[in-house]
């Protein structure tokens, strides 16, 4: 149950992340997505252990 709530979570990250890269990026977001990214890959491994 956990997982698949974490699931949901993350993939409502990622369509976030999809409508932010389709618009045009400034630097500063170039570095929030990567970040975003990091976190997503974190979780991603947690919730595979």
């Amino acid at each position: 149950m956990i997982n698949k709530k974490l699931e949901e979570i993350e993939n409502k990250i990622i369509e976030k992340l999809e409508l932010i890269l389709k618009e045009t990026l400034y630097a500063g977001q170039v570095k929030e997505v990567a970040e975003i990214y990091a976190l997503l890959k974190a979780l991603e491994i947690q919730t595979n252990e």
